[in-house]
Order: structure tokens, then C-alpha cells, then sequence
């Protein structure tokens, strides 16, 4: 046990000795004080200075990732038996150790743990050719007809199955080509161009023409937004040969544009209908980007969060109305937690207690969703309130328990923390269907555990995936999909544990600090889940397989000195990732610094602390024209792929927060307490200020969200809407 020299000396030992019998013996309530009297004494027991640190295990950050096996012995006899060439001895080992590895993580060359069968097959594709003459004879039989099953039924699971399974086939270069053609004429141009990506790097003697597949990924991209890769990949087709080129300039070119129009014209009518990934906001797609705001005229009409029952006087109080008087840390930043989305003409604003639902063009209250716990109000809640919402649906975070707090003398030993469930109400009548707790077989896998589920889920073909926050000796985060119409749990993995904030006793000092996850779709649907405990994961969407896991810098932890616990400071604030053109990036809320990851490595691509240039950033903003945009006390782009600064603008006057904007095509939006401020997205100069006093009444900065040609501000208590409509 280490000594931090910071000892209590001899004669306060026995005051707070004395006190405490005292307190025994005037008390009615002898159990409570007893508890009390325990806890001090098993803390002397363990820790005789009460101001020396706990164990070292406790109060530093010890991140540990599951499942994590060592191929070096394996490794070693697939190089013994390369280089003497042994051909059939290399690939029995390598369908050996493809087998026994099936779920496990090996760290790469990178230092980054991934997926042990995908590092496999990495090697594997780099084979000799006499390797993958052999890996042929004894697989190719097998691949081709499952190509052919696959190609009748122009299946596309079907051919990444075989891509996966037979990966030197010589099949294997047909199926990318047709799993590009299938994606690019559904209007995923990104999935379209990364399975040309691979046939070009898996299949080096492919006998498809090369150039060929170079043009169509360069129009893949073209087509989808992407010109500065469309650009490169037309580099790699000019330095090839000119006579392949003018072949390829030839390639059914007029055919090719049309697929290519009407694909992108589906893309985008989906795009109008829905917000894509769970991301909250109407119009939104994955990287935070919506299509554009006008500027706003008067207030359309304003609704209260708090709600209308909550507001009648001598309405019944809830199970948890004393969770205000209870004592409760939090970061103490002055955040807008709640955030909004609209689907179908109403705004679904999720609170603590509920959600509420409001009618886009009128502003008038439809539902209440409330809490299963009863909680009118609980103040102490870092998550991203956003409820996910379908045609059908409405899936919320709601609490259900709340654990009690323990104090004496003003001294904290235990703080009150707010545990969550996953609700699904009727979208139409407000019913409950089911909540996630409940489920038979999630009780069963966290019988006797803390658990928790405090951030929004992300739907995926049919499925609800989610974080859920354990809690024993360190705090763990697991990631589970469930049956998105009866709550039923598909599949469940364990991601990491690391320390968090600890009382003098060991007990917790916060909740659980909780990211909305990411998804993206494509050939390889992946879902992406910050922890905040030390470390990103990338995990397969359809299986729940962890595909890469990378680490990143967190602040570090702080044991409890003398009688008080050592919090850290919370920089960011609750931004959910942000997943464009191959880049993951995220502001983990246990970390100074904001990153980029790549979707298909996870290597670090780059990182921004907050304080860079005394910026004070607190905001991921999104993602537009490969520039992420970063707000706070100052605005600032960065290159999406190389990590420079585009620019950076000038400081505001009024330093206080306002809330998160939001990017359009061409500007980016920031609500502050004067008005919205409109910034150029190629220069970061100051466009225009639009003030909240529009119409004779004045606005509340919060989060920003447009849709139906209205801006809606999610603020502390009021949800407000701005357009072109008079005043009520």
C-alpha cells in the first residue's frame, strides 16, 4: 500500500472517535448508526492514516480488455514453414489457428488489438502464389458454388460470407466486384467502393481488369461527394498502362452515370425521411450534417420539459423526490443535456423523468412517457438523453432505481446514483411495451450485477444495440443488441473495466460516464462504442465481434485524500462520434483530447487537446467536406484525414456556453446567449448573428436542431421553435 505522506493526526483520530459514540449513543436509530460506525472501522482497518491512498489497483487507471490471446508460438511455426516453403503445412496452420481463435484479440504491429481472425487473414492475402495455388486445390469447389448460389440470388450476405470463408479463392475477386455493383445500385457508394478497395488489395492476380475497377471506384466516389479520393484513385489509373486507360475511358460509361444518378437520388429521398444511425436530429445523416437553415423570422411557439403533470400544483411526488436533498457529484459544467429528435411531424424531447412529445407546427404537449421508477426530477445525469425513435416505437433511457447516499458530517462516502433501463413506449398511444430489465434472458446474464444503461441506443436490422455500465471492483462496459419488438437480448460482449472516482470508503463518488454509440452501415455494418474507461471499440454489428480496440489518453485518476474524493474535471461535453469517409471521431469524456481513428485499423490518425490555441473546445459539432468541426470558446476546423487546421476563429465575447450547434453544407451554427452566430464553413469568418429577441420575446440557448423548415432549441426547460410564423 502506498503512502502518500498525508497523514490525520493522532488527536483528530480520537475526535471523530469520540463523535461517532456519541452519535451512537443519542440516536433512536441505532442499525443506521451502527453501519456508519462499521464503515469508519473497516476503513481504519484497511487504511490506518484515512489520508493515505487505497490500493494502487483502485485509484489508477488499470484498463483490461477481455479475451486477449498470444499467437506468437503459432506465428512462429507458420514462419518456420514458409520459409522452407512447406505450402500445405502453411495453410493447415493458418485453418487451424482461424479456428481456435474465433472470437479473440491479438495486438497488430500497430499496438492495436484486433479482431485475431481478421489479423490472420491480413497475412493470409499476402501469400506467394504457389500458396495460393494449394489454398485453391483444396477450396476452390466449395467457393465456387457457393458463388454461384449466391450470385442467382443476388445475395449480398451470402457473398461477404464467402469473402470471409474463402478469402484466396479464385472466386473471391467476382464477389467483391459484384458486392461493389449491389451496393453502388442500393446508393451506398462507400460500401461500394470499399469492397473494390479489397478485391484490389486481396486479389493482386485478379484476371478483372484493373483499370477498370480503379474507374469505377473514382466514380463510386464521385458520385458520393468524395472528389479528393475520386482524385487519387484517377491518379493510380493514369500511371498505369495508356492502352488499359482508354479501355477503361470506354467502360459502358453512359450506363454506368445513370446507375449512378438514380442510386444517388434514392440515397437521398431516404435521407429526407428519417435521421440515419441514431443520431439525434431530424435530416441528419451519421456525420452530424443537415441540409441547410434559413435564417429564422419570429418564434413559432415555445413548450415547457418540465411537463404538464409535473407543473400542476398538488400533483402526487414520485418514489424519488428526495434525490434532490440527496448529495450527488457531477461534473458541474454548465451543459444543455437534453437533446431532441422529430420523426413523422413531432418533436420527441428526452428529460430525466420522461419524454416529452410536442407537435411540430403548434408546439402543443401530445404525450407524456414517463419515468418506471416514478422520478419527477433527479439533477445528476451526464447521459445523451436522446430517445431513438421508429415508425412504430419510442425507445428511451429512463431511470428505475436510484441508490442512496451516505454522508457523515458532511463527508461524502457514498453518492446517489441514478441507474437506467431501456424502455419501449407505443409511438401512437403511449403504452408501455417492455423494459429492457425485465428481459428473461438479460436478468439471467446480469443476475447479482450494478448495471446500468444510461445513453441512447443506436437500431440496426431490427436490433437495439447498447452500452451497459457495470460496476464491481472497477467499472465495466459491455455492449448488447436486443430484439427490437420484444426487448429480448441477441447477443452480449464484454469490452473492458478500468477505475473510476472512489470515496475515501471505495465507494462511488460518480455515476457512470456514459458516449451514445455509432453506427455505420455498408458491406460490414460496424458499431463503434467509446467507453470512456480508456478505450474505443469497433465490434461487427450483425454478430457483436470486436474488430479493433484502440486506447487513448484519459485523465488521470486521483485516490481520495483525507475525508474528500478527487474528481475529475469533465472537458466535453455529451457529443455523440461522428463516422465519415473511413473516420471515427470522438471526444471521450474521460480524456483532454479529441480523436480521430481509423474506421478500418484503428490507428490514431490525429488529436486535438480542448485548450489548443486557448480555444476552451467542449463540442464536436460534425463532419462536412473532410473537415471536423470543433466548437467552444472559439470555432475550429480540422483536416479529416490529415489533422491540420483549416482555420480558426476568432474568440466570443460572452466566454459562457449556450449549448451544441449544428453543421449545414455551408455554415456552421452556434447558439449563445446573444443569438445564433453563423460562421462560414471555407473561411470560419463571422457570416451573421441572428438574435433571440425576434418577435418580442427572448430566446434560451440550448441545442440546436432543424427540420421542416424550423429551428428548434432544446434549452434547460423550455423547448422553443423559430420560423416564419407569428408569435403565440
Amino acid at each position: 500500500m502506498q503512502n502518500t505522506g498525508h497523514r490525520i493526526q493522532d488527536a483528530e483520530c480520537r475526535n471523530l472517535y469520540s463523535d461517532l459514540l456519541s452519535a451512537v449513543r443519542r440516536t433512536v436509530f441505532l442499525p443506521k448508526a451502527a453501519v456508519i460506525l462499521g464503515a469508519v472501522v473497516i476503513a481504519l482497518m484497511l487504511n490506518p492514516a484515512l489520508g493515505q491512498e487505497p490500493p494502487q489497483k483502485e485509484s489508477a487507471n488499470c484498463l483490461r480488455v477481455p479475451n486477449q490471446i498470444d499467437l506468437r508460438a503459432g506465428l512462429a511455426r507458420l514462419d518456420s514453414a514458409q520459409s522452407e516453403q512447406r505450402w500445405d503445412e502453411v495453410v493447415r496452420l493458418y485453418e487451424t489457428l482461424l479456428g481456435r481463435t474465433a472470437g479473440k484479440l491479438v495486438r497488430n504491429s500497430d499496438g492495436i488489438l484486433i479482431s485475431a481472425g481478421r489479423f490472420l487473414r491480413e497475412r493470409m492475402v499476402k501469400l506467394c502464389p504457389r500458396a495460393r495455388e494449394v489454398y485453391r486445390i483444396r477450396h476452390d469447389a466449395g467457393a465456387l458454388r457457393a458463388y454461384e448460389a449466391a450470385a442467382r440470388a443476388v445475395d449480398a450476405k451470402q457473398l461477404e460470407t464467402l469473402v470471409w470463408k474463402y478469402p484466396l479463392s479464385s472466386c473471391t475477386d467476382d464477389a467483391l466486384s459484384l458486392l461493389g455493383a449491389i451496393s453502388a445500385e442500393s446508393g451506398d457508394f462507400e460500401s461500394a467502393t470499399g469492397h473494390l478497395d479489397r478485391l484490389l488489395s486481396w486479389c493482386p492476380d485478379t484476371d478483372l481488369n484493373r483499370d477498370l475497377v480503379l474507374m469505377r471506384a473514382a466514380w463510386y466516389c464521385y458520385y458520393s461527394g468524395r472528389h479528393a479520393r475520386a482524385r487519387r484513385y484517377l491518379g493510380d489509373l493514369r500511371a498505369g498502362d495508356g492502352a488499359k486507360v482508354a479501355q477503361a475511358a470506354r467502360y459502358r460509361l453512359s450506363r454506368l452515370v445513370e446507375l449512378l444518378k438514380r442510386a444517388k437520388h434514392a440515397r437521398e429521398e431516404v435521407r429526407g425521411r428519417t435521421c440515419l444511425d441514431g443520431v439525434p436530429g431530424g435530416g441528419f445523416d451519421r456525420a452530424g450534417v443537415c441540409a441547410g437553415v434559413a435564417r429564422f423570422k419570429a418564434v413559432s411557439w415555445r413548450g415547457s420539459l418540465l411537463g404538464a403533470r409535473s407543473m400542476k400544483r398538488g400533483s402526487k411526488p414520485g418514489r424519488f423526490q428526495r434525490s434532490e436533498r440527496r448529495r450527488v457529484v457531477t461534473p458541474g459544467n454548465d451543459d444543455y443535456r437534453y437533446q431532441s429528435v422529430v420523426y413523422d411531424g413531432r418533436v420527441y424531447t428526452g428529460t430525466e423523468v420522461g419524454v416529452n412529445v410536442f407537435d411540430l407546427r403548434t408546439g402543443r404537449l401530445l404525450m407524456e412517457l414517463s419515468s418506471p421508477g416514478g422520478a419527477e426530477f433527479f439533477p445528476c445525469t451526464d447521459s445523451c438523453l436522446a430517445p431513438t425513435v421508429t415508425e412504430s416505437s419510442v425507445y428511451a433511457n429512463l431511470i428505475y432505481k436510484v441508490s442512496k447516499s451516505e454522508d457523515y458530517n458532511g463527508i461524502l462516502i457514498k453518492a446517489a446514483v441514478a441507474r437506467y433501463t431501456l424502455c419501449a413506449f407505443d409511438r401512437s398511444t403511449g403504452k408501455l411495451k417492455w423494459m429492457l430489465h425485465k428481459g428473461a434472458k438479460f436478468s439471467k446474464h446480469f443476475a447479482g450485477k450494478w448495471f446500468s444503461i444510461p445513453s441512447a441506443p443506436v437500431l440496426f436490422d431490427g436490433m437495439l444495440i447498447a452500452e451497459i455500465k457495470t460496476r464491481g471492483s472497477l467499472a465495466g462496459s459491455h455492449v448488447a443488441a436486443f430484439d427490437a419488438a420484444t426487448g429480448e437480448m441477441k447477443w452480449v460482449r464484454p469490452l473492458c473495466a478500468n477505475g473510476t472516482e472512489l470515496t475515501m470508503f471505495g465507494y462511488d463518488a460518480r455515476g457512470p460516464l456514459s458516449t451514445m454509440l455509432a453506427c455505420a452501415g455498408g458491406h460490414r455494418p460496424t458499431v463503434y462504442c467509446c467507453t470512456n474507461l480508456g478505450a474505443i471499440f469497433a465490434l461487427d454489428a450483425r454478430s457483436g465481434e470486436v474488430r479493433w480496440a484502440a486506447s487513448y489518453d484519459q485523465i488521470p485518476l486521483q485516490a481520495a485524500r483525507h475525508y474528500y474524493a478527487q474528481m475529475r474535471t469533465i472537458v466535453w461535453a455529451n457529443c455523440p462520434p461522428v463516422v465519415s469517409d473511413g473516420v471515427l471521431v470522438v471526444a471521450p469524456l474521460d480524456s483532454e483530447y479529441v480523436y480521430a481513428f481509423d474506421t478500418a485499423t484503428g490507428k490514431t490518425l490525429w488529436r486535438y487537446s480542448y485548450s489548443w490555441q486557448r480555444a476552451q473546445f467542449r463540442y464536436l459539432l460534425g463532419v462536412v467536406d473532410e473537415k471536423a468541426i470543433l466548437g467552444g470558446a472559439r470555432m475550429a476546423a480540422i483536416g479529416l484525414h490529415t489533422g491540420k487546421a483549416r482555420w480558426l476563429s476568432k474568440p466570443f465575447s460572452i466566454l459562457r456556453n449556450g449549448g451544441r450547434g449544428l453543421v449545414t453544407r455551408s455554415q456552421v451554427l452556434v447558439p449563445r446567449p446573444d443569438g445564433v452566430h453563423r460562421f462560414s464553413l471555407d473561411s470560419g469568418k463571422l457570416i451573421c448573428t441572428d438574435a433571440w429577441r425576434l418577435g418580442g420575446s427572448s430566446g434560451e440557448p440550448g441545442n440546436l436542431l432543424e427540420t421542416g423548415g424550423r429551428l428548434v432549441v432544446t434549452g434547460r426547460s423550455k423547448l422553443t421553435a423559430y420560423g416564419k410564423g407569428r408569435e403565440k
